[in-house]
């Protein structure tokens, strides 16, 4: 009798860890999917491959067991155990962020803001990328509602990129009807921190008026950003989020949670 449940017992624990060994096979096939888009949409990089790097070394751990078991000997409960728990507290770790993301709201202007602000990404040459494109479609609709207010496109030129992230910002809204004598460039930056310091420094240096700022960004980078806003001195700052689609939220949110962590312990 107690073999005959002992055998079940095994056989139970053998069809969960195949489900669940086929089970991280798939995510690490789903992860190498979401990258493809995701570069496809120019919204790639390396982050885009993390969901597939995690699945695969869940799914690499599942299938090696047995193997892992021999070799690890007495280490191996404690170690596998050490992995699982670590894998499981960053999922919810990622899962808290963007419960959190989705359910931030930024302090809209009760009055027209003095300027707006338009936070840079990846350009391809001229051209904004598809996430810059979603804030400057935005920016667009802001210079509408606010047709006193000054804009500033902020965005130095990366390693990768051919031109200032400004100047391809720039002549987007200019080719969107914005007038062009509104529109002023910070083009030295290469981060968040320093888009607002230097568009601070713009600022300042032009002689105008800047009571209050709108920033404008994509929704998962909107919270640091106005944190960011504040210690670069604006007083008053308001955030307006561009919206992205799942292609281009999905790594965006990826790529936010290590510069928000970044940012939490480093300020």
């Amino acid at each position: 009798m107690n073999k005959l449940k002992s055998h079940s017992r095994i056989r139970e624990h053998t069809a969960l860890w195949v489900i669940a060994t086929a089970g991280f096979l798939l995510l690490t096939a789903a992860g190498l999917w979401f990258a493809r888009s995701a570069y496809k949409a120019n919204a790639g990089g390396p982050t885009a491959l993390i969901p597939a790097v995690y699945f695969a070394a869940l799914f690499a751990v599942s299938a090696a067991k047995s193997w892992l078991r021999r070799r690890l000997g007495r280490a191996y409960l404690p170690l596998i155990l050490t992995f699982y728990i670590g894998a499981l507290l960053t999922a919810l770790a990622f899962t808290a962020f963007v419960v959190y993301i989705a359910s931030y709201e930024a302090p809209a202007p009760e009055q027209a803001p003095d300027v707006v602000i338009v936070l840079g990404c990846r350009t391809i040459g001229m051209t904004p990328g598809a996430t810059l494109k979603t804030r400057l479609d935005e920016a667009v609709t802001a210079l509408a509602d606010y047709p006193g207010a000054l804009c500033v496109v902020s965005g130095g030129q990366g390693y990768n990129e051919s031109a200032a992230e400004a100047a391809a910002m720039a002549g987007y809204l200019i080719s969107a009807g914005i007038d062009p004598g509104r529109i002023m460039l910070e083009d030295g930056s290469h981060n968040t921190a320093e888009n607002l310091r230097l568009t601070a420094e713009l600022l300042d240096g032009a002689g105008a008026e800047y009571g209050s700022v709108l920033i404008l960004t994509s929704e998962y980078h909107l919270p640091r950003a106005m944190g960011l806003a504040s210690k670069a001195g604006f007083g008053q700052a308001y955030g307006r989020a561009a919206v992205s689609p799942v292609q281009l939220f999905a790594p965006g949110v990826l790529r936010e949670v290590f510069a928000y962590m970044k940012y939490m312990v480093l300020g």
